[in-house]
């Protein structure tokens, strides 16, 4: 216990005026005139003993009032964080750490959260004295380690209403960890004593995850620091968000359905029904579905699309109105190509089939494909940097230069097709492709014999995956046969025509690989190789009729024309980035020093070009709202990207206290450090008492109330008993 005025205590000197005074009545003689002895015989001893006892009584109970009363005056605290005679010239540092991402605007009684924020921070605010210091944190503001803008301890207090009154909500998701880190670092700065960290949060599920950091205790806070919870939110939210949406395997073109994925989650404590997801193209709605969500729980659905035209085509999913709506909407982009730029590379009479086979045209429309060829030899970067799709056929080594002007273009998201052939051996293969490229490793090369007519083969067709999209449309789904598990089975119904093959290449599949078709002996004949953002299928054979008749089958017209589109696609797909994520993109070996980007705002930003190597990148900031953004080179449209909302901020039910405290004990606080306000009305006198203690002056008065009764009480009484004892 401490006293914040303890010279008051000088006025315990009045507590020996009753003292005093008793001693003086015992020493004043009184006389009284009687004729006659016989009132005093008749006085009982007890009543003299019982006058005497109140008499003490009163001389407690009266020494013990002015005890008191000077005591409360001396205005003793319990458990305060500043040092007795230190009060007034104490100075403090603060944080005060605003959430204000969107899960902040939802609405209650006393109006929106973000507001009842604010509300509360202008109200401690007065408790700040002159020479105090307050440095304001957004959580918007931060990365995953520190804010864009380095924040300043602000000392004129009517600056720092101002930059709270003018916070407005954000689409950037930040953890309250990645706040308290930072103000660690602030608060270490300062050198003042008293260090206070203010939490302004709804303390949602989704801003205590923090994904980068590892679940070791760490401390970084001192023991004196004082952290205020104040919360916000007091209802359950009933809240459906998209989570995200993402493209399907299909291969894009004009006129041809694509798919897209849709997750929807429901973090409310209620089951919807009949939840209407729409889907818009170009503004025009063009698909919708009504979901049944469980609480708790994620449903995925798919919309079949059609696109009339190439090019960019923005699209946008739709969830109906509920308690939050920010989640509600989810914006994306597909570019339909119109020419698939393809470049050929290998001999002439290596070429040959593929060449025949893709600039065939298709029996409805126009081929998308433009077909460009040239020899390994002179395969240049402008070539390369040209193409959406390189097929190469019996090429052996590459160049240095060469083999780094393809990574480039791999990192790109250009799409390759591989046929071996008689160049193709395990030192050039590992050298050039299993290396630098990516590829999967090269076993060896099968020798089955010669066969003379290429009908039969030691080997056979073995599981093959019709789901892929390489076969969409080429069978219908009551063509592929199931077996109990919902897979395709092994016992095809109808055979694919299978090639005679007299050699083949065995390639080793890793976890990126994916066997489109495969050989009876566990080999692959078309092998899908995921590569960052690029893909690549590896044919097992070549393209010549050396090691098969598989040019001259009718599977390699259409297996060939849709292993081209579809590894071109990745090509085609945009980034997808989180708001408040810096977006890095790729844009080739353009020749241009400075972009344009272009926000769903139509608001632009000039950027400079960095050079990695030979390939132009960018790196954009501003990513602060969600929706598609435009790349603009010569104010051309060049590329699209998409921004999204964290999905773990649709995470709105409210974290428990022990989930709070657990996060705060992982940084180092402990319990006793943690000061939770429920009402802002009393957000003032918790921080007094936090700082001074808990102040008993109330108390004292009461039981100086008390004793001061009790002291009226006995003296009547004492009054009393000597009227009666006096009387003749």
């Amino acid at each position: 216990m401490t006293f914040l005025n303890p010279f008051v205590f000088i006025g315990l000197i009045a507590a020996g005026i009753p003292i005093l005074l008793h001693l003086f009545n015992l020493r004043k003689l009184q006389t009284i005139e009687f004729s006659t002895l016989t009132f005093l015989k008749e006085l009982q001893k007890t009543k003299i003993r019982r006058l005497k006892l109140k008499q003490l009584l009163l001389l407690v109970l009266r020494t013990l009032l002015i005890i008191l009363v000077v005591t409360a005056f001396a205005r003793p605290t319990l458990k305060g964080t500043l040092a007795t005679g230190t009060v007034g010239g104490t100075k403090t540092t603060s944080v005060f750490l605003m959430d204000d991402s969107y899960s902040m605007t939802s609405v209650e009684d006393r109006g929106e959260l973000l507001k009842q924020a604010k509300e509360a921070a202008l109200t401690i605010l007065d408790v700040m004295k002159e020479g105090d210091e307050v440095y304001l944190l957004k959580l918007s503001d931060m990365t995953a380690a520190a804010p864009q803008k380095e924040p300043v301890a602000q000392r004129n207090l009517r600056a720092v209403r101002a930059e709270i009154n003018a916070i407005r909500p954000s689409f950037i998701h930040r953890t309250l960890e990645d706040g308290l880190r930072y103000s660690a670092k602030l608060l270490a700065a300062s050198k003042n004593f008293n260090k206070e960290v203010y939490v302004f949060s709804d303390f949602q599920i989704g801003s205590l995850r923090n994904k980068t950091h590892p679940g070791v205790a760490e401390n970084l806070f001192p023991s004196e620091v004082r952290f205020f919870l104040l919360s916000f939110g007091t209802k359950p939210r009933q809240n459906l968000g998209i989570e995200s949406v993402k493209l399907g395997s299909s291969i894009l073109a004009t006129g041809k359905p694509f798919t897209i994925k849709v997750s929807v989650q429901n973090r409310g404590d209620v089951e919807s029904k009949n939840c209407v997801v729409s889907v818009f193209l170009n503004g025009t709605r063009v698909a919708q579905k009504a979901l049944d969500m469980p609480t708790e729980k994620t449903v995925q659905t798919e919309f079949t699309l059609t696109s009339t035209s190439s090019g960019y085509v923005d699209g946008m999913v739709e969830l109906q109105d509920d308690d939050l709506e920010f989640d509600n909407r989810a914006q994306f982009t597909v570019n339909i190509p119109e020419k698939l730029k393809v470049l050929l590379v290998g001999s002439p009479l290596d070429l040959r089939y593929i060449k025949l086979a893709l600039s065939s045209r298709p029996t409805q429309g126009e081929s998308i494909l433009s077909v460009a060829e040239t020899t390994p030899e002179r395969l240049s970067l402008t070539e390369i940097n040209g193409a959406d799709v390189i097929v190469f056929s019996n090429v052996g080594d590459l160049s240095v230069p060469q083999r780094a002007n393809l990574h480039t273009f791999i990192e790109g998201g250009g799409g390759i097709v591989y046929f071996p052939g008689a160049k193709t051996d395990s030192a050039s293969f590992a050298s050039t492709w299993s290396g630098e490229l990516g590829m999967p490793r090269l076993l060896a090369l099968q020798n089955l014999g010669s066969q003379k007519d290429r009908v039969t083969s030691v080997v056979s067709f073995g599981r093959i995956d019709f789901r892929h999209p390489v076969f969409e449309g080429m069978f219908s789904d009551d063509q592929i046969p199931l077996d109990r598990t919902g897979r395709e089975s092994k016992l095809l119904s109808r055979s694919l025509e299978f090639p005679g093959i007299s050699m083949y290449a065995r390639f080793a599949s890793n976890a990126m690989s994916t066997v489109v078709i495969g050989l009876s002996d566990g080999s692959s004949f078309l092998l899908e190789q995921a590569s960052g953002k690029s893909t690549a299928f590896l044919f097992g054979v070549s393209a010549t009729t050396d090691w098969s008749d598989f040019p001259t089958r009718g599977l390699f017209l259409p297996l060939l024309h849709r292993a081209v589109s579809y590894v071109g696609q990745k090509q085609f797909l945009p980034a997808e980035f989180v708001a408040g994520d810096e977006a890095r993109i790729g844009l080739g070996g353009i020749s241009t020093s400075t972009v344009t980007v272009r926000n769903p705002d139509h608001v632009e930003n000039l950027l400079n070009l960095i050079r990695v190597g030979r390939e132009g990148i960018i790196r954009y900031d501003e990513t602060v709202l969600p929706g598609v953004y435009g790349i603009y080179v010569n104010n051309e449209l060049t590329k699209k990207f998409v921004v999204t909302v964290n999905p773990d901020e649709s995470q709105t039910k409210k974290s428990d206290a022990s989930t709070i405290e657990s996060m705060f004990k992982r940084l180092g606080v402990l319990p006793s450090a943690l000061w939770p306000i429920t009402q802002t009305s009393e957000a003032q006198q918790e921080i007094l008492e936090s700082r001074l203690g808990t102040e008993l002056w109330k108390s004292i008065l009461l039981a100086a109330l008390i004793v001061a009764t009790i002291e009226i009480l006995v003296s009547r009484s004492r009054r009393k008993d000597l009227t009666l004892q006096t009387q003749p």
